[in-house]
């Protein structure tokens, strides 16, 4: 029992961490509840997503230059994903073509993947002057449950920056979205 009140204790004193990614020039503040995860498993999480797009979409995806940086979740249905790609040949003026190409496959998987209604935004939102190109999409997983995703994307210091997250529990959507409105980005030389 008292192992048990340490832990509830120890957990809730837990601090947000403030996580500076130097290939990006970008500084976010991670909230205590979302946790870390290995990259090992991030890595085969990736590999068999990327599989499972490409099986339902005839199409081949090369992710070869995508490089993740994080990945920190509450659980499997909420989380927040950071990578970047350096891509030869990609700049900012045609950033945005191959990004959008790589995000329509993902929606046509959801779409062929899960039954149902499937709503899609894309707009523009701008943090710390940094313009990204966000697409939603927002879909029934049961009865009294809804999961949305979001891929945010934009091209600065010379990558493109792509910023995933998911969630069914609003509060964890908000503490995302508060991360990014809270975040800083330097330039790197």
């Amino acid at each position: 029992m008292v192992a048990l009140m340490f832990s509830f204790f120890t957990s809730c004193a837990q601090k947000d961490s403030t996580i500076y990614f130097k290939e990006i020039g970008w500084t976010i503040k991670l909230p205590s509840d979302l946790k870390i995860n290995d990259s090992v498993n991030v890595s085969a999480n990736h590999e068999q997503g990327q599989k499972i797009v490409e099986d339902e979409t005839q199409h081949k995806i090369d992710l070869s230059k995508t490089k993740n940086l994080m990945n920190a979740s509450k659980d499997a249905l909420n989380w927040f994903n950071l990578s970047y790609n350096s891509s030869e040949g990609i700049t900012n003026k045609n950033w945005k073509e191959s990004d959008s190409i790589y995000y329509d496959l993902i929606i046509k998987t959801i779409i062929k993947k899960l039954p149902g209604k499937v709503d899609t935004t894309t707009s523009v939102i701008k943090y710390d002057g940094i313009e990204f190109v966000k697409y939603q999409a927002s879909f029934k997983i049961s009865d009294n449950a809804s999961l949305t995703t979001c891929h945010l994307a934009t091209f600065h210091n010379g990558h493109t920056i792509i910023i995933g997250y998911a969630y069914t529990d609003r509060a964890i959507g908000d503490e995302i979205v508060n991360i990014l409105k809270t975040s800083k980005f330097t330039t790197v030389e």
